[in-house]
C-alpha cells in the first residue's frame, strides 16, 4: 500500500510558520517538542516506521488475493480470520491505554510488529473474498486519498485538533452502524456505508496527521512514537478496507429469502430450539441483573470499572465474530462458546445499567417487558400481515434512533433524550416481531434453519434492547 508522505520542505515551512509568530517551539501542554530539529526527527521516525508497515500490510493483501490456493484456505478456515482480529484488537487496546506499553523499549516495538503482522493478515483475509479488480481500484483510490489528505495539513491553516469532540461521535457512529449494517445486510446501504465511512478515516487520518506534525491544541509527544504509528497505519488501513467495500461487496448472507424448510417439521424444531435457547439466556440475564442490584456489588462495581469495560470488549468481540463469520456459527462446540461468550457479556451490561435504578423499580420492568415481547410475539404469529418486508423501512428508523441519540449526547436536552428513549421502544418492539416472523416462516423472509445462532442473537438482542429502553421510562434512579 503506497505511504501517505509529505514533501520535506513543506513540513519545514509548515512547522515554520506555526511558531514564528509565537517565537517558541514548546507546546502549550508541554509534550516533549523542545525544538525544530526534533520534531523533524520525531516525523521522520513516524512516516518511515509507517512506510515499512503499509508495505507488509501490502504483501499481505497481494498474496491472498492473487493466489487461489490462499483465497480457498481464508474462506474454509475463518476461526483464522477471528484470531488474528482479536489479536489486532488486543495489541490496539494494550498499546492505546497503556502508557508504558507505549513508551517501554523493546516492548513497545515487539507490541507494534504483532499488531502490524495481525491487521496485515485480517486485511488480506477480509480482501480475499472480493475481486482482484476491486482490490486493485480501492487500493489506487485509497493511496491518492491518502497522500492528499496528509499534504492538506501542512498547508491548511484550519486547527483539526481543536474538534477533538467531533471525531469521538465520529467513532460513537462508525460502531453503532457497524452494527446494524451487518444485522440487516442490504447491499446498497452497505456500498453507502463503505463510502461514508472511508470519507470518516480519511478526516481521522488528517486529524492524526496535524497532531503529530503541528497541532496547536493537542499534539503527540515525542515519547509516543508507537502511538503515532499506531494511529497512522489504523487510519490508513481501514481507509482501504472501507473503499473495497464501497467498490465491491461480496458477501454471504444468514437469510435466505426462499426459506430453506424442507416440511413443517424440521420448521417446527427449529422454532422450538430458538425458543429453548432463548429462555435460557433470559433466565440467565435475569439471574445476573438481580445480582448485580444488590448494594455489594454495585459498590465493587464502583471501585472497579475496569471490569465493566472487560465485559463490553468482550461482548462487541464475541458479536462482531458471530455476525461476520457463518462458518463459525454452524461450527460446534465454538458457536456455543462464543454464544455463552455474547450471552454472558451482554447480560453483565444489563446488569450494571439496572444497578443504578431501585429493585421494585427494575422487577416491575421486567415483568412490562415480558408482557410487551409476549404481546409482539403473538401479534407477530397471528397477523396476516407481512412485517419482514418492511425491513428498509426499519432500517431507516434504526438510524433516525442513531441520528437522534447523538443529539441527545451533544445537547443534553431532557426533551431529547425522552424522544431517543420513546423511539428506540417502538423500533425494538417492531425489530421483534419482524424477528419472530422471520423465525416462525412462511413470509417473504425467512432465516434458514442452519442459522438458529443468528436467530437466538436478533431476538434476543431486541428482547435486551427491550429492556433497557423500558428501563430508562419506568424505573427509578437509586441515588
Amino acid at each position: 500500500m503506497p505511504v501517505p508522505r509529505a514533501p520535506k520542505s513543506q513540513v519545514t515551512e509548515s512547522l515554520v510558520k506555526a511558531n514564528h509568530s509565537s517565537g517558541t517551539l514548546e507546546s502549550p501542554a508541554g509534550t516533549g517538542f523542545d525544538s525544530l530539529e526534533i520534531r523533524r526527527r520525531f516525523v521522520r521516525k513516524v512516516f518511515t516506521i509507517l512506510s515499512i508497515q503499509l508495505s507488509v500490510t501490502t504483501a499481505f493483501i497481494a498474496y491472498f488475493s492473487l493466489s487461489e490456493a490462499s483465497m480457498r484456505w481464508v474462506r474454509q478456515n475463518p476461526t483464522v480470520l477471528l484470531i488474528s482480529s482479536g489479536v489486532f484488537i488486543i495489541t490496539y487496546f494494550i498499546v492505546y491505554c497503556n502508557e508504558k506499553a507505549q513508551r517501554n523499549f523493546p516492548g513497545n516495538f515487539i507490541l507494534l510488529i504483532v499488531f502490524t503482522l495481525a491487521m496485515s493478515f485480517t486485511a488480506g483475509a477480509l480482501a480475499a473474498w472480493n475481486g482482484t479488480d476491486s482490490i486493485l481500484l480501492a487500493f489506487g483510490l485509497c493511496a491518492v486519498c491518502c497522500i492528499a489528505v496528509t499534504v492538506f495539513p501542512f498547508d491548511t491553516q484550519y486547527e483539526f485538533t481543536s474538534n477533538a469532540s467531533v471525531f469521538y461521535f465520529l467513532a460513537i457512529g462508525i460502531t453503532v452502524s457497524a452494527s446494524i449494517l451487518l444485522l440487516m445486510r442490504p447491499p446498497t446501504p452497505q456500498k453507502i456505508y463503505g463510502a461514508f465511512w472511508a470519507l470518516a478515516f480519511l478526516a481521522y487520518l488528517k486529524y492524526d496527521t496535524k497532531r503529530i506534525v503541528e497541532g496547536e491544541s493537542v499534539k503527540i509527544s515525542p515519547d509516543e512514537l508507537t502511538l503515532a504509528v499506531l494511529r497512522l497505519y489504523v487510519d490508513v488501513t481501514l481507509v482501504f478496507l472501507f473503499a473495497t467495500q464501497m467498490l465491491v461487496l461480496n458477501r454471504h448472507a444468514p437469510i435466505d429469502s426462499t426459506g430453506g424448510f424442507s416440511s413443517q417439521e424440521i420448521r417446527q424444531g427449529f422454532v422450538r430450539k430458538v425458543f429453548s435457547i432463548l429462555a435460557v439466556q433470559l433466565a440467565v440475564t435475569a439471574a445476573i441483573v438481580f445480582f448485580f442490584c444488590t448494594p455489594s456489588v454495585h459498590a465493587f462495581l464502583q471501585l472497579h470499572p475496569g471490569v465493566l469495560v472487560l465485559t463490553n470488549i468482550l461482548f462487541v468481540f464475541s458479536y462482531f465474530s458471530l455476525f461476520c463469520c457463518a462458518g463459525l456459527r454452524r461450527k460446534y462446540p465454538w458457536n456455543w462458546i462464543f454464544l455463552g461468550v455474547f450471552t454472558l457479556s451482554l447480560s453483565c451490561s444489563a446488569g450494571a445499567m439496572a444497578s443504578l435504578y431501585k429493585l421494585d423499580s427494575v422487577m416491575w420492568t421486567m415483568a412490562t417487558c415480558a408482557i410487551v415481547c409476549l404481546s409482539a410475539a403473538i401479534f407477530a404469529a397471528r397477523t396476516d400481515y407481512d412485517i419482514t418486508s418492511c425491513g428498509g423501512v426499519l432500517f431507516l428508523a434504526l438510524w433516525s434512533l442513531i441520528i437522534v441519540s447523538l443529539l441527545a449526547l451533544v445537547t443534553g436536552s431532557a426533551m431529547v433524550q425522552k424522544l431517543h428513549v420513546a423511539m428506540g421502544t417502538v423500533i425494538f418492539v417492531a425489530y421483534l416481531a419482524m424477528d419472530v416472523q422471520q423465525i416462525l416462516g412462511g413470509r417473504k423472509v425467512e432465516i434458514e434453519p442452519e442459522e438458529y445462532i443468528y436467530a437466538v442473537i436478533i431476538i434476543y438482542m431486541d428482547v435486551i434492547n427491550l429492556f433497557m429502553y423500558l428501563l430508562q421510562i419506568m424505573g427509578e434512579r437509586d441515588h
